[in-house]
């Protein structure tokens, strides 16, 4: 509550008061300056009979009603966001606000995260006042107002009414939000617009055209020229993908042909541009696929172990080897071994497909067979048959490496798998009356059928 003093001369015949006492009695209201009402009441002392000394206070202390429908919309222009809401009452919503009332807007890029108060006195981060001049209008009349911020962002707004008496309403609430709008200009012409010519695709690109962040583009390319009448191509995402980026790829497009390029842009407003012609270019002639040479070669356990053998004796690998052709043409696979102790050995392997086991000289043999089937020990010794694998590189044929008609390491068709079993014979007697143990390393290479 203000109070305000001041003298008033008045005779001593216009009130009447008790001997020995002070009056307070309400005399009635005076208006004084700026549009406030004062309550007045007069204090006459007894011992000064010449004047009265008057206390008052404002008369109007209500706050305007508060705003309760504050909407917000994306506007039609670039960066343009328009309030909407209800002109509100005075002294709590009782009649029009005086020709002195304002308006007082505020706005930010964060809401206000339950705490009106603190968000539209900046206490929660950066918050911006709104410059403007508007009146307030009659109470329930509809107020819209356009405001003019940066384009493409998301702004949440406040608003409150300040009477001519100086008094805030409360805060409206702040959750409202918008997207101001970014006018869409056609994109620009890059250069160079292709930058990956393919058989099948084609990545091109073009400028922005001075659109602002977060504008999107749509792509299309055609055979033909101008109007694009015939069959439409798209980036993966198809006809329909939107993207940010400036650059994208073209998609099942035939090899030697001419395409024609176009892009278009769409702001946050949903405004679309019209296409930009971005050229054209033609694509590879690319041919059928080279020929392709390869193996995968898997096996366990890796090294493959034949544990303790005896001099004299034999053994025979408990689980094959797979090779497959993992190339694009039929194959036929070659085989070759060598030792390779690392501390060194007396030992050696056979040489050539007349070679046997004996004095310091052990003697590898292999054979494609089924893949868990394991082959019959004595098949590798048969004498229509060459097993060994010597020192010298073989190539598999009908009586190479094979033992049965129906696997063979030869002609085998891309995609299909081989699977190589092993018999070890050791020397059958040695220089060494205790040698390490020994390592043997089969190399296989694969060539075109």
């Amino acid at each position: 509550m203000t109070y305000v003093s001041t003298n008033v001369a008045v005779s001593a015949s216009s009130v009447t008061f008790a001997s020995n006492e002070y009056l307070l009695a309400e005399y009635g209201i005076v208006f004084l300056t700026n549009n406030k009402t004062y309550l007045v009441y007069f204090e006459v002392n007894l011992s000064t009979s010449g004047y009265i000394q008057t206390q008052g206070e404002y008369g109007d202390v209500t706050k305007p009603a508060v705003i309760n429908n504050l909407a917000a919309a994306t506007g039609s222009n670039s960066g343009e966001a328009t309030l909407s809401w209800t002109a509100p009452g005075d002294d709590g919503g009782t009649g029009n606000n005086g020709p002195g009332a304002t308006y007082t807007v505020k706005y930010a890029t964060y809401s206000d995260g339950g705490n009106r108060e603190s968000w539209f006195t900046g206490g929660k981060g950066v918050i911006n006042t709104y410059t403007q001049s508007w009146s307030v209008g009659n109470q329930g009349s509809s107020e819209s107002k356009t405001l003019t911020l940066s384009a493409n962002t998301t702004y949440y707004f406040g608003i409150k009414t300040t009477d001519d008496a100086e008094n805030p309403s409360d805060i409206d609430s702040v959750a409202t939000q918008a997207s101001t709008a970014s006018a869409a200009a056609p994109p620009g012409v890059a250069d160079p617009t292709f930058t990956g010519v393919f058989c099948d695709s084609v990545t091109f690109a073009w400028t922005d055209g001075g659109n602002t962040l977060n504008t999107r583009y749509n792509v299309r390319a055609s055979s033909t020229s101008g109007d694009f009448t015939g069959a439409l191509y798209y980036p993966q995402g198809g006809s329909g993908a939107w993207i940010t980026a400036a650059s994208t790829t073209a998609v099942s497009l035939s090899e030697g042909t001419t395409y024609y390029f176009q892009s278009r842009a769409r702001n946050w407003g949903n405004t679309v541009t019209s296409y930009t012609d971005l050229g054209s270019t033609v694509t590879f002639t690319c041919g059928p696929p080279g020929d392709i040479i390869g193996i995968t070669i898997s096996y366990e356990p890796s090294p493959y172990n034949f544990q303790n053998v005896s001099f004299g004796g034999v053994t025979q690998s408990t689980r094959s080897v797979t090779i497959t052709n993992s190339g694009n043409v039929a194959e036929t696979f070659s085989l070759y071994a060598a030792t390779n102790t690392a501390v060194g050995s007396v030992w050696t392997l056979a040489h050539d497909t007349n070679s046997a086991a004996g004095y310091n000289r052990a003697l590898l043999q292999g054979t494609f067979y089924g893949q868990s089937a394991m082959p019959n020990s004595s098949a590798f010794d048969s004498g229509t048959y060459t097993t060994v694998i010597s020192t010298t590189s073989r190539t598999s044929s009908d009586t190479v490496y094979t033992i049965d008609a129906g696997y063979k390491g030869y002609n085998v068709p891309a995609g299909n798998s081989r699977y190589l079993w092993f018999k070890l014979k050791p020397p059958t007697t040695t220089s060494d009356e205790n040698p390490p143990a020994q390592a043997i390393q089969v190399t296989i290479t694969a060539e075109k059928s």
